[in-house]
């Protein structure tokens, strides 16, 4: 199963589609890409309930990696934080310009990428039990675009 989710008109560019199965059976879900689509494979004939969720986009502000800090904590406190210790994110040695090498960066950029791509939709879509979304699957259905408002 995949299609393109849009929002007044426009292509989201970040978040969740998940198919909730209306009565037993098995949940999917997938991310949607920067240009709206999204892919679910092995997606069950059924009827299900369809929730499109962007809030995790926004993130929250970070506290420290997983409640670690970057000296060891207090007596008796939790493992230092390896990620304390990363100075500058480099190329490994030898990855030239044209190596196809790209670094990952470190998460409070990853962070600001996803923000960047966060655009509110009501509430009301996020969740089974109050989502107005619904598809029935069909064998052999490839499509199924959502289209909020």
């Amino acid at each position: 199963m995949s299609g393109k989710v849009s929002y007044n008109g426009k292509a989201l560019k970040g978040g969740f589609v998940t198919f909730v199965a209306a009565g037993e059976g098995p949940t999917f879900s997938a991310t949607i890409q920067e240009d709206g689509t999204y892919t679910m494979p092995g997606v069950l004939a059924g009827e299900y309930k369809v929730c499109v969720e962007t809030e995790s986009l926004k993130g929250s502000k970070p506290t420290g990696s997983a409640g670690m800090t970057s000296k060891g904590g207090a007596k008796g406190g939790g493992p230092e934080n390896p990620l304390a210790k990363v100075k500058e994110n480099k190329p490994p040695e030898g990855a030239g310009k044209d190596s196809g090498y790209t670094p990952g960066g470190p998460p409070a950029a990853m962070a600001a990428a996803n923000a960047a791509k966060y655009v509110q939709i009501p509430n009301e879509y996020s969740k089974a039990e109050t989502t107005t979304l619904s598809v029935t699957v069909k064998s052999g259905q490839p499509t199924f675009d959502i289209t909020l408002k």
